[in-house]
């Protein structure tokens, strides 16, 4: 079996979305999380600009993130996005330098970001 089938193996299972962008900000290649996150088939997705994907609004949001990740930076944020597959959710991102772009992985942290405020709601009560 050849590595990038291998790899193929691991970022299918993933239960997290995973993609690979060039620095032209173009999508490499995403795992089946992602196209389900996006409500598309991965073939709509590989090749375009990840603000024609995204949609300007998200663009600007993530934007400082993206030009720390290609300056060389490993980045992490935590965001309240809304994906036409997933709805309004609170969503950790990794993003990883790599030469000719970055490899972002998004993990869906919703429940814990709800209990994390409830907690917090509470303790400013008593």
């Amino acid at each position: 079996m050849e590595k990038d089938d291998e790899l193929k193996i691991v970022t299918d299972a993933l239960p997290a979305a995973a993609v690979r962008c060039a620095r032209d900000q173009t999508f490499l290649w995403v795992n089946p999380c992602y196209a389900k996150w996006m409500a598309r088939p991965a073939a709509q997705i590989i090749g375009r600009k990840l603000a024609d994907v995204i949609g300007r609004e998200a663009m600007r949001e993530i934007e400082p993130y993206i030009g720390r990740v290609l300056n060389g930076e490993q980045v992490q944020y935590e965001r309240l996005a809304r994906f036409p597959g997933l709805g309004e959710r609170w969503l950790n991102w990794q993003y990883q330098p790599m030469g000719d772009g970055w490899v972002a992985i998004g993990t869906d942290v919703h429940d814990r970001k709800l209990a994390e405020e409830a907690l917090k709601a509470e303790r400013q009560r008593k």
